[in-house]
């Protein structure tokens, strides 16, 4: 009997004990992202499709500085513009998301001629997607990552080809500061609302997501001609434009809908809401349909 009772302990435990050590591995992950020098060859992925990309990123006096340059079939830098990726976008991982995923440790694989273990984030809904990371068994750095939806298809892929570690010259590739992913999707030049207040409320949000911040754009006679709330669950983000409708719209050729990223244009209350997030159509839906207007 006391042999059961220890087995039944021990069925307990342990997957606690696999998400503790998953949590760390991702806290680990994402200040080697920010800290480490390194320089290597990404392929990234959209849905179909792929980039080739070279990455350099080094730290100086606490200061982050990134290039990020597409390659050509020969493995030529073929464009030094800004292609909107960087490894160092990932978010801080935090015990409350243990609330919407759960956190499991899988194998070891080899990547860029590394060790690294398997870190599987699984959501507990069907509002987000599945997130799976290959994390470096020595320094802890990112080098496999995908982005998993309901049928098992990766629809965002990441994979470093080749990486080395080391201070090394970035002068020539120099940007001012590390560019987030989630900036991508915020073509307009807007400003931070005081307060983060706004007409706009909701009735209830997905579990975990909260207001991340309000964003306006004013017309010239001053009144808000654009209006963008983010929300996050600190793993991904959504993002709401809303504007009256007799404005002239959003331009769609400035958003990227490719891969991870869903669309749902909507009029409500006699304006124009286009919703745009990392996160599966359902989840789109959801929050608009308890987007509620409150004019003052």
């Amino acid at each position: 009997m006391k042999r059961l009772v220890m087995c039944a302990c021990l069925l307990v435990v342990m997957p606690n004990l696999y998400a503790s050590e998953a949590m760390q591995l991702l806290n680990q992950m994402s200040l080697a992202v920010h800290k480490l020098d390194y320089q290597g060859e990404v392929v990234y992925s959209q849905g179909e499709g792929f980039t080739a990309l070279r990455i350099r990123h080094s730290v100086d006096d606490g200061v982050e500085h990134e290039a990020v340059t597409n390659l050509d079939s020969n493995g030529q830098t073929n464009s030094q513009n800004d292609v909107g990726f960087s490894v160092a976008s990932f978010p801080k991982i935090t015990p409350e998301m243990e609330s919407i995923y759960s956190f499991d440790v899988g194998g070891t694989s080899e990547v860029a001629g590394r060790l690294c273990t398997e870190v599987v984030a699984r959501p507990k809904d069907h509002l987000r997607y599945l997130h799976r990371y290959c994390i470096d068994n020595e320094n802890h750095m990112l080098l496999n990552y995908s982005l998993v939806n309901r049928t098992h298809k990766p629809v965002e892929k990441m994979m470093f080809t080749h990486i080395k570690f080391g201070k090394f010259n970035l002068k020539d590739y120099l940007k001012d500061k590390v560019s987030k992913i989630r900036d991508k999707i915020k073509p307009f030049n807007l400003v931070k609302k005081q307060e983060n207040k706004s007409n706009w409320s909701f009735s209830k949000l997905p579990k975990g997501f909260y207001i991340d911040s309000i964003l306006t754009k004013e017309d010239s006679n001053g009144s808000n001609s654009m209006e963008q709330i983010i929300l996050t669950d600190n793993v991904t983000s959504i993002s709401l434009f809303i504007e009256p409708e007799n404005k002239n719209g959003i331009d769609s050729s400035q958003l990227d809908y490719r891969g991870a990223l869903n669309v749902l244009t909507v009029e409500k209350e006699e304006h124009n809401i286009t919703i745009v997030g990392e996160v599966p159509y359902g989840t789109l839906v959801n929050v608009v349909n308890n987007l509620e207007y409150n004019p003052h």
